[in-house]
């Protein structure tokens, strides 16, 4: 087991500074005896009385040679016990050199693996153990391989798609997703199915006031919050950025980078919810999520009046096909934190990006700073879901079920 543990490089680095704190006291701790000694001896002999040198003084000589020893002692117990070897390993000759040597063993392990496996879990693994390699050639010569797997994972999974709609735009391709990326994007994939049950916030002040018109099929009222007679998809829930949140009439663009930071604020926070309490909607689990003023509004009085209408419905539909399998994801992987506030400045920076004829991507980089939120958005980038079924990772079942 010992010996188990002593193969891993971060184990090493540990067992290193355990080994230079030991080697420190046992040279400093017995030189400090001693001096300590050799005061009590200088102290009796200008007194006089030599023959009074303490008994503590010869303790502490004892203690000096024993705490010296004291590596050599757990050295034989190793030996006798039989963990000579492991010993060793954990605590001798530990050095910077051989920590590096022992990261590069476990690198090439994975490399192996996912060459061998073509799983873009075990790539996943081996692309994020890159940061503990410190060699700047073999860190490059490890990005050449992995750059050469990905390749033949994208290859090897590659789906002849006769729907047009599935193929991707190649937006964050370079990112390599986590599990709460896979998961939300799983969702989008396949947002006609994920069903969304809505609820009023607890808080009274942000609770809606009518809440019969403002939940999709009415309200079951409760004491503490109102409850959606019936639910909505993810598809039609990211409609509901302009149900109560933004003005339709801004630029296209600034429509689309609306509804997709709309779109991975609910993801962010109920995806990764669902993934820790093993919830799926695409196995039959609905997803409960508060609206008001407390969280997203979404009011169905809104889209009866704003789409169901025909108002808007043609800038509406535009905008939610143009983002459908599109959402924000940070480049170590994750779902973006996302968020926006009227009082910060971000939601009028939005809309200025998209009058002055900014794409929704440059809006999106450019949120990055001047507001109150950027902080947010600063490793954000605009992530495409059909990425994941390109290369296999999930599967589209709308029309399956």
């Amino acid at each position: 087991m010992i010996g188990h543990i002593c193969d891993l490089p971060n184990i090493l680095e540990v067992t290193r500074i355990i080994g230079i704190v030991i080697t420190i006291i046992k040279i400093v701790v017995p030189i400090l005896l001693i001096i300590s000694v050799m005061i009590d001896l200088v102290r009796s002999v200008t007194t006089s009385e030599l023959n009074k040198i303490s008994k503590s003084s010869v303790t502490k000589v004892i203690a000096a040679i024993l705490i010296f020893l004291i590596p050599t002692f757990v050295s034989l117990i190793a030996d006798v016990a039989g963990i000579s070897s492991e010993y060793e390993k954990c605590l001798k000759d530990v050095d910077k050199a051989s920590i590096e040597k022992t990261y590069i063993d476990q690198m090439d392990t994975l490399i192996n693996k996912a060459e061998e496996s073509f799983s873009i879990m075990d790539y996943s693994s081996a692309y994020s153990y890159l940061s503990f390699i410190k060699d700047a050639e073999k860190r490059k010569e490890y990005e050449e391989k992995l750059k050469e797997i990905k390749e033949k994972i994208d290859e090897q999974n590659k789906k002849v798609n006769t729907n047009s709609s599935l193929v991707s735009s190649g937006l964050g391709r370079e990112i390599v997703p986590s599990q709460g990326l896979i998961i939300a994007c799983n969702w989008v994939l396949n947002q006609e199915l994920v069903n969304i049950r809505l609820e009023t916030c607890q808080q009274e002040e942000y609770r809606y006031k009518q809440p019969e018109l403002d939940l999709p099929g009415g309200a079951t009222i409760g004491s503490t919050k109102d409850v959606a007679k019936k639910t909505i998809t993810l598809y039609d829930y990211s409609l509901g950025v302009f149900f109560g949140e933004e003005n339709i009439l801004v630029s296209p663009q600034s429509r689309y980078a609306f509804t997709i930071i709309y779109k991975t604020v609910f993801l962010r926070s109920r995806a990764y919810n669902a993934m820790s309490r093993g919830i799926d909607p695409l196995t039959g689990h609905e997803i409960r999520y508060s609206a008001g003023n407390c969280n997203q509004n979404y009011k169905e009085r809104q889209r009866k009046s704003k789409y169901d209408s025909g108002k808007y419905k043609t800038e509406l539909d535009d905008a939610r096909e143009t983002t459908k399998y599109l959402i924000l994801a940070n480049t170590n992987g994750e779902v973006t934190d996302a968020r926006y506030h009227s009082y910060t400045g971000i939601e009028q920076q939005i809309t200025r990006d998209g009058k002055a004829g900014m794409e929704f991507t440059q809006i999106i980089e450019d949120i990055k700073s001047g507001n109150d939120d950027s902080n947010a958005y600063r490793n954000a980038k605009v992530y495409d879901c059909r990425n994941l079924y390109e290369d296999g990772t999930i599967e589209y079942l709308v029309g399956k079920k």
